[in-house]
């Protein structure tokens, strides 16, 4: 039998005993619980970098839809730019989350294809409202978007989400980890329990205190309650762990919050654009927002100011105690203001809310407003209308009156004294049969100063009806019997051919009759005469021209050219009533267009005008 050890060998022994099996427990701890914060640091890498690039993908797409609504009800094209920015962003977001979407099993290439199936059609429908097509119009592609927006989404949700079921068993590893570590310290400590009973106890104590805390926590987390921390008093391995989950608990929880917020805001935005949508005039439209909003945020007391009363206050959120006072703006400008007095100081989330509202109020009423100036300008129209109509029909009364009132006196004048110099010339001295011929002369041009009244008159009110015309043959046939009239004259006449527009050939004739006459008149004191007739692109508009080389003018007259009865040279120069350019210019302006002449004295004249496809006449 071996000798029995001595009793202070026997403590020495036992007391060696218990620091080994301390330093084995404090070994084990260390490993296990190394091994547990890998596994909830893996969890950490694995899933947190998922879930905040699934809220960055949320967020910047949830940008786009707003970006291209506000291009479309601004009919500003510059805010597509905006759009087309995000867009960039969010695609670079998701190539640079590639690996992150790939190991939760999603397909970042087919994302992608996603996205630019939404957002192409997507601006192309923006595009189009920009310029002017109306949204009825663009019902089909509309559809086409909001359900290509819907896949996306979709298809972002399921690509981003973690997986539940491999997230609960990575946690279930921890907690059957952390589990085989509580085992094997009571274990290792069962054996020196009988030797270091209080010692033991004081260190079995304290780990499975700290566990079991870190384990309740692991589990809280695995439910998704992050309100309440892990509490572990003493600084560990087991402590650095309970301070990892519980910073992981915190970000988790930071962004619950947040996007809780961002949620009530959004619902709040639309629930604000569906009580508003319909109301036609600023006042009633800020009312009822303002009173969704006092209801929204809890307001006591809620006051408002539209148009001027709000011109001269701040674009920005303005809070004194409980009271906040919220800003329309639109452009830079303030449209309306609400004060809204809380029950209580208002939160952040308030204040955001009311915030980002600011704008969204502000186009609805900048809206509101031009429907009312519209409305305004469309009576104004009217009235206007009438207008004319009144004086179409006083014009119609006077034509009537000249045609027959005056003729038949001047027709009475001219005869009787064509009938005194032919019946009574032996009776009557020369000055007298001289007088006689001055009158018929004065009352023969009265008569043709009528004619081209009547013909002004006609020209205003006359049908109007577009059709394709030849203004070459125009052109031609008119100079042609220029030159018959005219068969000792020598003119050189340029007609560019296959000249066409879409306009009223009758009135088109009257044009070209007045434009060609008077460079066939003012070119007959020139000794080689020429004339043209042609067209020329100009800045994207079709210029048509008539040009001669004949007396020309001074050009610091030229606002009188176009007046009736004003008249650049003498009738002893040349003869005419001044009426020509006059019926001229209104013809152009009929069809919308514009007319303009360059000259210089003893070098011709050039008259352009243009004559607008799709105009329409007034």
């Amino acid at each position: 039998m071996p000798r029995r050890l001595k009793l202070r060998h026997r403590i020495a022994v036992l007391v060696s005993l218990a620091a080994i099996a301390l330093v084995v427990v404090t070994a084990v701890t260390l490993v296990l619980g190394r091994r547990s914060e890998a596994e909830i640091n893996g969890i950490e890498t694995r899933y947190l970098p998922l879930i905040e690039l699934g809220h960055d993908l949320k967020i910047t797409f949830a940008q786009i839809p707003h970006a291209l609504e506000d291009a479309a009800n601004a009919a500003d094209e510059t805010k597509l730019a905006e759009a087309d920015a995000l867009e960039a962003e969010l695609a670079a977001r998701i190539v640079a989350g590639g690996p992150v979407i790939r190991e939760n099993g999603g397909d970042p290439g087919a994302l992608r294809a996603e996205l630019t199936a939404y957002f192409l059609p997507a601006r192309e429908v923006s595009a189009a409202i920009v310029a002017g097509r109306p949204a009825d119009q663009l019902a089909a592609q509309i559809g086409a978007m909001r359900r290509a927006q819907q896949a996306f989404t979709a298809k972002l949700e399921a690509a981003t989400s973690p997986d539940r079921k491999q997230l609960a068993a990575a946690f279930a590893t921890a907690r059957a980890s952390q589990t085989t570590t509580l085992w094997t310290e009571i274990a290792v400590a069962c054996v020196v329990l009988a030797v270091m009973s209080v010692v033991s106890w004081q260190l079995i104590r304290r780990t499975v205190s700290s566990l079991a805390a870190v384990s309740a926590g692991v589990e809280r987390l695995a439910r998704g309650e992050f309100g309440r921390e892990i509490d572990v008093p003493f600084g560990d391995e087991i402590g650095d762990l309970a301070r990892e989950a519980n910073r992981t608990a915190e970000r988790l929880r930071d962004y619950r919050e947040h996007r809780e917020r961002e949620d009530w805001i959004k619902t709040g935005i639309g629930e604000l654009g569906d009580r508003i949508a319909g109301e036609l005039d600023p006042e009633p439209l800020v009312r009822a927002a303002m009173a969704y909003l006092a209801d929204r945020v809890g307001a006591v007391r809620a006051d408002r100011r539209v148009g001027d009363q709000a011109a001269r206050a701040q674009p920005t959120l303005a809070v004194v105690d409980r009271v906040v006072t919220v800003p329309f703006c639109h452009a830079g400008r303030v449209l309306a203001t609400l004060e809204l007095e809380l029950a209580v100081p208002p939160s952040e989330r308030v204040l955001d809310f009311l915030g980002r509202i600011r704008g969204v109020a502000g186009i609805a009423v900048q809206v509101a407003e031009s429907r009312v100036r519209a409305r305004a300008l469309l009576v104004e129209t009217q009235r206007q209308a009438i207008a004319a109509e009144t004086a179409n029909k006083e014009l119609e009364a006077f034509s009537y009156s000249v045609s027959h009132d005056l003729r038949a006196p001047l027709r009475g004048i001219d005869g009787f004294s064509q009938a005194l110099i032919e019946d009574h010339a032996e009776h009557l001295p020369a000055k007298a049969q001289d007088y006689l011929r001055r009158i018929r002369a004065a009352a023969q041009r009265m008569a043709e100063l009528i004619d081209d009244l009547l013909r002004l008159s006609r020209v205003s009110r006359g049908d109007f009806k577009r059709e394709r015309v030849d203004l070459s043959a125009i052109a031609a046939s008119i100079l042609a019997d220029l030159q018959r009239g005219e068969p000792a004259r020598a003119v050189d006449t340029i007609v560019q051919p296959e000249i066409v527009a879409h306009a009223d050939p009758r009135l088109l004739k009257i044009t070209l009759e007045n434009l060609l006459g008077n460079a066939w008149k003012f070119s007959a004191k020139t000794e080689r005469a020429r004339i043209e007739f042609g067209a020329a692109d100009e800045r994207g508009e079709r210029v048509y021209f008539v040009r001669d080389n004949g007396a020309g003018f001074d050009m610091s007259y030229v606002d009188r050219l176009f007046v009736a009865f004003q008249r650049l040279h003498s009738a002893k120069e040349f003869a005419g009533t001044g009426i020509g350019l006059a019926t001229v210019q209104r013809v152009v302006l009929r069809h919308g267009g514009r007319i303009w002449a360059e000259s210089e004295l003893g070098q011709g004249t050039t008259f352009r005008f243009t004559l607008p496809e799709g105009a329409t006449s007034p």
